[in-house]
């Protein structure tokens, strides 16, 4: 009689600890590659806000080669007749219909409103309406232009990165609008602001300097008249507007101990860092600093650019 052999072959799943081990490694692989993807992305973004500098940066030069080496004011008042040769812009301002924020008045704007209309920039047909190409808002554009158009992104002059906070008024208030028409911006989550340095205000209103009274006519800067421009911020990150007054309260970034807040106006939204454009067209990430004084300590000026 034949024999016949059966033969079971048995087979093994995964135990346990397999499991355990394999789970183990995914985890540690993904903490590894998430904070380099996470790292690529932000410069990802830097490098799209560094173009938008470049871009800003071309423009001014070419304001600058068109009257007579003058440095873009960083606000302007073209309603007296003896500026109709510095060049106006829009001269139409629409009713805000938004009461928290203030649009401003014909022939008064800021560095981007002249930079906007010098270079025929618009947002082209049926963005936002015919009114875009009167309305001061478009340049460097407020919420409420987001808020119309959420896909909006093609102002050179608000940045790739958004900003990282609202800001809060001393009596604990929101800003009821980006400077310089307002207090500030509450624009959490929005692309963030460029702000230029408000040392170069021309308007005839602007503070003093130095205890020194700007003229009747406004205040003026050649790029001969800055002493150094390779170290004269002109645009920094910020999330309060499109100017930044070269004071020490918008540069403080030490927290009060009575009411927990920073006055700081620069907004660091680069792992850490924040993007400064300086005169000569250059631009330069920035780690925190303590204080106006310990910032251009370090090299950086933002007063008296006209003097040694």
């Amino acid at each position: 009689m034949q024999v016949t052999q059966v033969y079971s072959v048995r087979r093994h799943g995964f135990t346990m600890t397999e499991v355990l081990v394999v789970v183990g490694l995914i985890v540690v692989i993904l903490a590894i590659l998430l904070p380099a993807l996470s790292a690529v992305r932000t410069q990802g973004i830097m490098g799209n806000s560094m173009s938008n500098l470049r871009q800003v940066a071309a423009f001014m030069q070419i304001y600058s080669n068109d009257n007579r080496d003058t440095v873009v004011p960083s606000q302007f008042d073209y309603r007296s007749d003896e500026f109709i040769n510095k060049g106006r812009v829009r001269s139409i301002i629409p009713e805000n219909p938004y009461s928290d924020y203030n649009l401003g008045e014909a022939h008064v704007g800021t560095w981007a409103d002249i930079l906007w209309t010098d270079n025929g920039l618009t947002l082209g047909a049926g963005v936002l309406g015919a009114e875009e190409s009167h309305a001061y808002r478009y340049s460097a554009p407020d919420r409420v232009v987001y808020e119309t158009s959420s896909s909006y992104r093609d102002s050179p002059f608000r940045s790739m990165a958004l900003n990282q906070r609202d800001v809060m008024t001393s009596d604990g208030n929101f800003g009821n609008g980006p400077t310089p028409y307002g207090t500030g911006a509450t624009e959490s989550g929005l692309p963030g602001y460029f702000a230029a340095n408000d040392f170069f205000n021309a308007r005839p209103d602007a503070p003093d300097i130095d205890g020194v009274s700007p003229p009747s006519t406004g205040r003026w800067y050649s790029m001969g008249q800055i002493r150094s421009p390779v170290r004269s911020m002109y645009v920094v990150d910020s999330f309060a507007g499109s100017v930044i007054a070269p004071e020490e309260e918008p540069y403080d970034n030490i927290v009060d101990t009575g009411t927990g807040q920073r006055t700081i106006q620069v907004d660091f939204r680069y792992s850490g860092n924040a993007l400064m454009l300086f005169l000569d067209g250059h631009i330069d990430p920035k780690s925190p600093w303590e204080d106006l004084e310990g910032l251009q300590a370090g090299g950086t000026r933002i007063q008296a650019l006209d003097r040694r």
